[in-house]
């Protein structure tokens, strides 16, 4: 019920921007801010005019650091058959995404908010982090045994493609 009523409030806050904007005449005078919250977290975005027909944004979108998740997982073992593998492990999942991008818009007209945009955006590669919460002693066995091995013989708990 709790995530529930969290992914609705986000809903509906993604449906509310807020934008501050210092007008002026000239080369940078123009200012935005802009904030936002929606699926891809919580964004901030800072806009100038360079032009009549052109405009600058750059802004970083990120979740904060209470959005975790905490779990069992259930894990296939593999390897060596005298380590005692637990059968689940609890897990904490945490958002950690966080994206910057620089943006161009284009006007083609000044008596329309129609525009063309072109820019670019970049991301950590890794989007979740997963972090043990228990059985701490048994997976030290299994890391110290894989530090002293070779990776073909490397032994652990598989999910998905990873060991």
């Amino acid at each position: 019920m709790k995530h529930l009523l969290l992914t609705a409030s986000l809903a509906l806050l993604s449906c509310l921007p807020a934008v501050a904007q210092e007008k002026g005449t000239s080369l940078g005078k123009n200012w935005a801010i802009g904030l936002g919250v929606g699926t891809t977290g919580i964004s901030v975005d800072l806009a100038t005019t360079l032009n009549q027909h052109l405009q600058f944004r750059a802004g970083m979108e990120f979740f904060p650091e209470a959005a975790k998740y905490n779990t069992d997982m259930e894990m296939t073992a593999v390897g060596h058959p005298t380590i005692d593998f637990p059968e689940k492990i609890g897990v904490e999942g945490k958002l950690t995404m966080r994206n910057l991008s620089a943006l161009i818009d284009f006007y083609p007209s000044k008596r329309s908010s129609f525009h063309f945009t072109v820019g670019a955006g970049f991301g950590k590669k890794e989007m979740i982090e997963g972090v043990n919460t228990d059985h701490f002693t048994e997976l030290k066995v299994v890391h110290n045994y894989n530090m002293a091995t070779s990776t073909q013989n490397q032994i652990g708990l598989e999910m998905g493609d990873y060991l």
